[in-house]
């Protein structure tokens, strides 16, 4: 499937979710659906689906993306730059690109990407 027809199944997608420019939304995602319809590598798959969540909830959205990580519960320690997520290859792909937009919780750290207040 092309990028223009993964495309149309996402603005399928996001408008039966009614998610639109300002909006504000956690997202726990997979990127084996994609993968499904769209079959790229899995980097290719994640820029095009974080670029896509972007550009959908606008500049004045914002869009935060679970990276947990339950080691530290077990008496490791957590470094917000390298410490990998454990709920997927999608978060771990961010994380690699954005580290500093992470929070800087131990277990429940997330993304943050958008208008913070």
């Amino acid at each position: 499937m092309s990028q223009k027809n993964l495309n149309k199944k996402l603005d399928l997608l996001f408008g039966s979710l009614k998610i639109k420019k300002g909006d504000n939304i956690i997202i726990h995602s997979n990127i084996s659906g994609i993968l499904q319809f769209y079959n790229k590598n899995k980097e290719t798959a994640c820029k095009l689906f974080i670029s896509y969540l972007r550009k959908s909830v606008g500049k004045k959205g914002t869009l935060i993306i679970p990276t947990y990580n339950y080691k530290f519960t077990k008496g490791k320690s957590f470094d917000v730059k390298s410490s990998i997520s454990e709920v997927g290859f999608f978060s771990n792909y961010l994380i690699k690109k954005n580290w500093n937009k992470r929070t800087l919780d131990p277990v429940f750290s997330h993304l943050i990407y958008g208008k913070v207040d």
